[in-house]
């Protein structure tokens, strides 16, 4: 069954609506009590941090000892998606979750969930909501580096407090057992340094 869909005109408020529409689905599955870790990425973690983009999925890795991988993904398969409306003349924009997404497949440092922030322990609900450092999303955008990624590391890392040097010890770390061309990562860190010195 696929809930509903209710309007939201804030993206952030519709962020946490379909999270908590996972969480219903997960404590009707019989899911326990703050079980379930969620941690945000993509595009919607650089909004909740600076509000600058929207977009149209939701990339959640979810972590757990007690619910199988198979049926977390059957639960967001299950939710649906709400829209987003900021303003009543626009078009409405649909905001899902990305069965697609794994975090395991890009470059994430190993310790990243020591660093994320609690953003939401509902009460009775299995989902308790992380948002990772800056600096771990920062990285998570080094493997595909497309022009958004880019904005995003800069926009990520303009923030005060986030810090460039922690960001490349992140990256020496990960080059250790990241799949992929060695020294690819620090490459790629190098590049969105240079550019960002070009705009300063």
């Amino acid at each position: 069954m696929v809930m509903s869909t209710p309007r939201f005109a804030s993206f952030s408020a519709a962020i946490f609506a379909l999270l908590g529409q996972l969480g219903d689905v997960l404590k009707a599955r019989g899911t326990p009590v703050h079980s379930v870790r969620a941690y945000i990425f993509g595009g919607c973690a650089v909004h909740l941090y600076a509000a600058s983009r929207v977009s149209s999925d939701l990339d959640v890795d979810l972590l757990t000892a007690v619910v199988p991988r198979r049926d977390l993904h059957a639960a967001k398969a299950q939710v649906g998606y709400v829209l987003v409306q900021s303003d009543a003349e626009d078009a409405p924009d649909l905001l899902e979750f990305d069965l697609t997404y794994n975090a395991t497949l890009g470059p994430l440092h190993e310790d990243f969930e020591s660093r994320a922030t609690e953003l939401e322990r509902l009460e009775g609900s299995p989902l308790v909501v992380f948002l990772p450092a800056r600096e771990d999303l920062a990285l998570t955008k080094l493997g595909r580096l497309s022009e958004a990624d880019v904005a995003d590391i800069l926009t990520l890392m303009d923030f005060p407090g986030a810090s460039w040097d922690f960001l490349l010890k992140l990256t020496q770390d990960v080059e250790q057992y990241h799949v992929g061309r060695p020294g690819d990562l620090l490459s790629k860190l190098g590049y969105v340094r240079k550019y960002h010195a070009g705009l300063s």
